[in-house]
């Protein structure tokens, strides 16, 4: 929910000493990274029992992928409901998918344009004071702690052009209400400045940016 990485690592440590399955769900880094996903990048691979990911996000289509052992396979092929019940994916949308790894696979500027992307708007809220979490992902958490105001801002984002999702309660606790802002690669540059300059600008006005906060010689308007 705040795009930030697991300890996959260390999960992978606590395994070796210990006995059990480990699943690991690569909806949200499936395609980030020149390595394809996250379990790869770091090299843990060979000790996840299953790696899932939907093909509903970098790959822009339905279904889903789960990858693990032969043995695996069968039994998840025999005893998944999800697998027994499920149709097969419309051939337009498989080809959506070959066609969306084909892009992945030949343009790596496009993840470098996209972590550039991220490195940059991620800076520029935590330049305002903004609690933007641990993570250093696509998906950017702005951490309100309030719902009141989490609904009131949202609403105003919407009402100036600014789309955005506001996680409230009970999806997460009150005190970590948040809005979750998704990157994506064609997202330009001016639109990231002026979700951060709307941002800047409702956040005074509701009080979770001080006033001291502001950038020196920082140009507030107040509306």
């Amino acid at each position: 929910m705040s795009g930030e990485e697991s300890c996959l690592q260390a999960i992978c440590d606590l395994k070796s000493r210990h006995d059990f399955l480990l699943f690991v769900d690569e909806a949200h880094s499936f395609g980030l990274h020149p390595e394809r996903t996250l379990c790869t990048k770091l090299g843990v691979t060979d000790q996840v029992d299953f790696v899932m990911t939907t093909l509903s996000k970098s790959t822009a289509s339905i279904g889903g992928v789960v990858a693990t052992s032969h043995a695996f396979k069968t039994f998840l092929q025999v005893e998944a409901n999800a697998y027994l019940f499920q149709a097969a994916i419309p051939p337009a949308d498989v080809a959506a998918i070959i066609a969306a790894m084909d892009v992945i696979e030949e343009t790596p500027q496009l993840l470098e344009s996209l972590w550039s992307k991220v490195s940059y708007m991620r800076g520029k809220l935590c330049d305002l004071g903004l609690d933007v979490g641990h993570g250093t992902s696509p998906i950017i958490p702005v951490f309100i702690r309030d719902s009141d105001t989490l609904l009131r801002m949202g609403q105003d984002m919407f009402d100036q052009g600014i789309f955005t999702t506001s996680v409230a309660y009970p999806v997460v606790k009150h005190s970590e209400v948040r809005f979750r802002f998704i990157l994506n690669e064609s997202h330009s540059y001016d639109q990231i400045d002026r979700t951060v300059d709307v941002l800047e600008k409702l956040g005074r006005r509701y009080g979770v940016i001080a006033y001291e906060d502001a950038p020196h010689g920082a140009d507030v308007e107040m509306r």
